[in-house]
């Protein structure tokens, strides 16, 4: 299993979007870009923001070191995550994805130019990702087990 899972938050390429998105990650979760060992989650993450001059989207990464999924506690263990990217959402209509998989999003994202070229098809390259819905209701994970093998192996089993 590679050793990070990344989540990467894909912004709409606006005015100060970058500035804003650190005061709200840094005021609402106590998150800077670099390295954190404190704060909302209760591993190490790594956060970066990658602007791309050729894009018309910006992507929030966060890389959590040695995260592990276990199937029979995958529902409880996204959930931190979960409540983490609905607050996500909550906080600017500029996000509208949020991505998820094992040190994959780089190379999924690596070609894309557009938000508009993240389709269905793209979507479905991830394990897990969110789409931000309509009116605010919470969004869910859509999981897709054949994109990625995720969970951790039980030695017990």
């Amino acid at each position: 299993m590679p050793e990070f899972f990344d989540v990467s938050l894909i912004f709409k390429k606006e005015n100060d979007c970058i500035a804003n998105a650190k005061h709200f990650l840094n005021k609402k979760f106590g998150l800077i870009e670099g390295q954190n060992r404190q704060g909302y989650f209760e591993t190490e993450v790594f956060v970066s923001f990658l602007d791309d001059c050729e894009t018309d989207f910006i992507e929030v990464s966060f890389s959590f070191s040695n995260q592990v999924f276990h199937e029979e506690k995958f529902s409880d263990e996204l959930k931190t995550f979960s409540d983490f990217i609905n607050v996500c959402f909550g906080y600017t209509g500029d996000v509208a994805f949020v991505l998820c998989s094992y040190e994959m999003n780089g190379y999924l994202l690596g070609n894309l130019k557009s938000m508009l070229d993240i389709n269905d098809d793209i979507l479905a390259r991830f394990p897990i990702h969110y789409v931000r819905q309509r009116n605010n209701e919470r969004s869910l994970p859509i999981v897709n087990f054949a994109a990625q093998d995720i969970f951790t192996e039980n030695p017990l089993k």
